[in-house]
């Protein structure tokens, strides 16, 4: 893990966020990667979708505990490329992360934007299951939520990076005292 301080500044992230809190794209955050998803439900502008393939007995597991909201914005796997106001900011901030990280070969593999509410937490899982890529979780604000590996969390601080593999299993965590946590999970291709 590699912290890297003082990517945007706080009026920008002021932007980022005022931004994230009124666009209607956030869904229901799943971390497993069901094959052929379906759209459930659709209502606000809130999607919940699921695999053909998962019944409603493992629909229902599945969210036993809220994962918080999610909004993917960009996604190579998938050539998704959704909103260009959060892209430009998402390639603003890896720019200056890979600057600082000394990566100087990579490609934008997705920008996943997370939402969490008090007693959130998503479950382990790692963002790639390959070698050779990169994820940063970009904090938008001071938050006493998390990213958590191992034992060890994280905390989020404003305009802050946490940088690390993306095969290495990990889980966001949701604050306690604050009422929200918005930040960026960038995957980064390294060539």
């Amino acid at each position: 893990m590699k912290i890297l301080k003082n990517i945007l500044s706080t009026a920008d992230n002021t932007k980022i966020i005022k931004y994230l809190l009124k666009i209607d794209k956030w869904m229901v955050a799943y971390d497993n990667a069901p094959r052929d998803k379906q759209i459930v439900i659709e209502y606000g502008g809130v999607l919940i979708t699921r695999s053909r393939h998962m019944s409603w007995e493992e629909l229902n597991e599945t969210f036993k505990k809220f994962q918080g909201m999610s909004l993917t914005s960009y996604n190579t796997d998938i050539e998704s490329d959704t909103d260009p106001y959060l892209n430009d900011w998402g390639r603003k901030i890896a720019t200056i992360v890979c600057k600082k990280a000394g990566i100087k070969k990579y490609k934008i593999n997705r920008f996943y934007w997370n939402f969490y509410r008090p007693s959130d937490a998503t479950h382990w899982h790692l963002d790639k299951s390959i070698s050779g890529y990169r994820s940063f979780v970009y904090n938008l604000h001071d938050s006493d939520g998390g990213t958590q590996i191992g034992k060890k969390i994280y905390r989020d601080k404003a305009s802050e990076a946490k940088l690390f593999p993306s095969d290495t299993s990990h889980r966001g965590v949701g604050p306690k005292k604050f009422n929200f946590r918005l930040n960026l999970n960038c995957i980064l291709q390294l060539l």
